[in-house]
């Protein structure tokens, strides 16, 4: 009996040496492949489900697929593998979904999945289970009798194919319409965008700029070489506006003698002009310190000069101008 239940025990454990490697082998990584359904009809789609559970630090090589998983069944897309950590088992779950088709009927054999698995100790495949995918033909309806073929009918018109063409039309008028648009501008010399700007005449701006250096009191504060100097810069830029001649580049003289031999000034206003731009001359470059009266003087002919001469063009119009005039 002994040598009996000797031999017993010796034949368990060399089967259980021959197992081991199967069922340790076996916690180490399984894989599983499925389809939602065995049966389709040609041109039917169905779902390939591949699934992996593996240790932490294992690694796993899917399998390389191509356009077809075999000669009749095409693979349509493949997801890419999906990957999560499973608390229940304590494993990596692995997921792949492959579409598939097949445009053949007929009972179609889907052979085993070979899988690569690296492990610390281990370098193996591991297989998924083959199946069967049956393709049905389309059912003939034999009751029906042969008719002609119909004719063909026009689909109406949707918006979704005139769409471009509605936009197409707008996007030609709205480019004939900034052509013309733009031409109108720069013939009147306007800007593109934005209103256009008024200017104004050369007197309203003057006096406007005389009114703020009266306010200033230059020359009541001991500055009265800035504050000739500014007045004949105010006159001087107005004689360039209204006349035309280019007085802030020329000295006293050199504008007087423009005006010499034109009847564009009164006898009154050239002797304005002139004491104006001798006395500002004086101050200027000969340190003359005029008397308060003076000052006041000088600035009422600057005021007067601008009020006497000022003209407004037949074309010019100003829109809410607002004229200043000093009392002179």
């Amino acid at each position: 009996m002994s040598r009996i239940l000797i031999i017993r025990i010796s034949g368990f454990i060399i089967a259980a040496v021959i197992l081991l490697p199967v069922s340790s082998f076996s916690q180490i990584m399984t894989v599983h492949a499925r389809l939602d359904t065995n049966e389709i009809m040609i041109g039917d789609q169905v779902s390939f489900d591949i699934e992996v559970r593996r240790n932490k630090d294992d690694i796993v090589i899917f399998p390389g697929f191509t356009e077809k998983l075999t000669e009749e069944i095409e693979i349509v897309s493949k997801s890419p593998v999906d990957s999560f950590w499973s608390k229940k088992d304590k494993k990596y779950v692995l997921k792949q979904k492959l579409l598939l088709t097949a445009f053949d009927s007929g009972l179609y054999y889907i052979p085993p999945l070979e899988f690569l698995l690296i492990g610390r100790h281990t370098r193996d495949t591991v297989s998924t289970a083959a199946t069967y995918l049956e393709v049905h033909p389309f059912p003939l309806d034999t009751t029906n009798t042969i008719r002609d073929i119909k004719a063909i009918e026009k689909a109406p018109v949707s918006f979704s194919e005139i769409y471009p063409y509605v936009l197409l039309v707008i996007f030609a008028g709205l480019v004939v319409w900034f052509v013309i648009y733009y031409f109108r501008r720069k013939e009147k010399k306007q800007p593109l965008i934005g209103r256009p700007k008024i200017e104004e005449p050369p007197h309203v701006i003057a006096l406007r700029e005389l009114d703020r250096l009266k306010a200033a009191k230059l020359w009541q504060r001991k500055e009265t070489k800035m504050y000739y100097s500014q007045l004949t810069e105010i006159i001087r830029r107005y004689i360039e506006g209204r006349f035309g001649i280019m007085a802030m580049e020329q000295t006293t003289d050199e504008v007087l003698i423009e005006f010499e031999g034109q009847e564009i000034l009164s006898e009154k206003d050239y002797e304005l002009l002139r004491e104006m731009l001798t006395q500002a001359d004086l101050v200027k470059f000969a340190r003359a310190e005029p008397l308060p009266d003076e000052n006041d003087k000088h600035f009422e002919n600057a005021c007067a000069f601008v009020n006497h001469t000022k003209y407004r063009p037949a074309d010019l119009q100003v829109v809410n101008e607002k004229e200043h005039e000093i009392a002179v």
